[in-house]
């Protein structure tokens, strides 16, 4: 029984975005941001493989969500759109992180690693609603 769950399961990992956006926000990260993104992203790779290591054949991993279009960082700003430098900040943080997961895969051998497209599905969604309102 066990054997049969530990080939099945489907392990769903995801960064908070609000961790990010604590850490982008403040004026003195902002200038280390490339490297403080890419020891996310290194770090995000090893807790992947300590995940696979457990037995888990099946990894989704969700990338980031438009972090510029967070409602809370448009309260703030008194924006009623999107704060595209933020957005750009999120594709950049996915595009690594992708790529960190072809390498993973590439070393398991086999696609152990899915991503699921967060940043797209939200604004999507976000579209929808807005064209929506606006009747």
């Amino acid at each position: 029984m066990n054997l049969y769950l530990k080939n099945t399961n489907l392990f769903f990992y995801q960064m908070s975005p609000f961790s990010d956006v604590n850490n982008i926000l403040y004026p003195c990260l902002l200038q280390e941001l490339p490297k403080f993104m890419e020891s996310l992203v290194e770090q995000m790779s090893v807790n992947l493989n300590r995940i696979h290591s457990l037995g888990i054949n099946k990894v989704a991993v969700g990338l980031l969500q438009p972090i510029g279009c967070l409602p809370a960082l448009n309260i703030i700003s008194l924006r009623t759109s999107c704060i595209g430098t933020l957005n750009l900040v999120s594709k950049d943080h996915n595009k690594k992180l992708v790529e960190a997961i072809q390498k993973l895969n590439n070393q398991a051998g086999k696609s152990v690693f899915v991503t699921l497209d967060l940043y797209n599905t939200f604004l999507s969604t976000i579209e929808v609603m807005q064209k929506e309102r606006d009747g």
